[in-house]
């Protein structure tokens, strides 16, 4: 039964044996060894060198390498490597071998050299489908940008053209919320690390260019706290478009000319291990109890999506409050 195995497995078994003199040979190579690589078991019984020939030359420094530092420590030896056959096909083993000590004065392995070409030729298929799709992806960014750009061009050229105040107002609005989401998106891009976002560091940048876009910095007193978190890639990009429409909404309606302005906002963990947003103004408030705009009802839809609790208060300015559980 143990003669079948060896006999049908895609394996080389063996028996390696090194001497006190540097000799070194296969006493025993189960019957795959010639018909993988063409040589008789005669053929390395005493001499290696033969075998060694047929290791891919990129491949045999290391594989000498691995061979005498197990030889030299008398331990345990493994090795992956390629051959090539005289038919010039290429074969990958991996290798193992138990070092069983000394035997007659000399050193004996026994172990086996598996086949495992089908394994590296789906490795390399793979590495293959990922750099196909890496550049894919890369041209589909590429595109995306050109193509959110185009949008802001167009908005700006029916913006000139307009002349209702309400209709270039209403434009600016959809530029901000266009421009927002190639800011939200170049930000995320240049920040993402294995799916997260470092969020002090990507809403310290994203939230003053959203203000920039809407009115003078200098005459916003901007408050921005925000904890040193990794956080969900995906979350984020939700996270981003809920502060774009609440700073759109506070610097659109909430002050008169001559107040003073100032947002807030605020991002961190709380006591319960949830995520709490705040972006709040001291602004003016809602004008009536009727608080749901086209900004407010785009937070709440975004607020659904990551299963947000969302508060709304409108006393000393609006507060805009989410907290988020930690697996959204």
């Amino acid at each position: 039964m143990l003669y079948n195995l060896a006999r049908t497995a895609p394996a080389i078994f063996f028996r390696f044996e090194a001497g006190h003199d540097s000799s070194m040979g296969f006493p025993y190579v189960s019957e795959a060894f010639e018909a993988l690589l063409g040589l008789r078991p005669e053929d390395v019984e005493h001499d290696v060198s033969r075998a060694l020939a047929l290791v891919h030359g990129d491949d045999r420094p290391a594989l000498l390498e691995s061979m005498a530092r197990a030889i030299s420590n008398a331990s345990d030896w493994s090795h992956e490597f390629r051959a090539v056959t005289s038919s010039g096909d290429t074969i990958w083993f991996d290798g193992s071998a138990e070092c069983v000590g000394y035997v007659d004065d000399r050193l004996r392995f026994e172990g086996y050299l598996w086949n495992i070409s089908r394994r590296k030729d789906a490795e390399a298929a793979t590495r293959k489908q990922i750099r196909e799709n890496e550049l894919l992806l890369s041209e589909l960014k590429h595109r995306f940008k050109n193509n959110m750009a185009t949008i802001l061009s167009l908005l700006e050229l029916q913006k000139s053209t307009a002349s209702s105040p309400a209709v270039v107002s209403a434009l600016q609005t959809v530029q901000g919320r266009v421009r927002s989401v190639l800011m939200m998106y170049d930000g995320i891009e240049s920040t993402e690390q294995a799916g997260s976002v470092r969020a002090d560091s990507y809403l310290t940048r994203f939230v003053p260019q959203v203000v920039a876009g809407l009115t003078h910095r200098e005459s916003l007193d901007l408050d921005i706290v925000v904890e040193p978190l990794q956080v969900d890639g995906k979350l984020m990009s939700v996270l981003a478009l809920i502060i774009n429409e609440s700073v759109t909404n506070a610097l659109k309606y909430a002050f008169q000319d001559d107040a003073p302005k100032r947002i807030q906002v605020h991002f961190g963990r709380t006591d319960r291990g949830t995520l709490m947003l705040t972006v709040s103004d001291n602004g003016q408030g809602f004008a009536d109890d009727s608080n749901e705009g086209l900004g407010i009802t785009i937070i709440r839809s975004l607020s659904d999506q990551i299963n947000a609790t969302l508060s709304i208060q409108s006393e000393q300015g609006i507060s805009i409050q989410l907290e988020i559980p930690e697996s959204a």
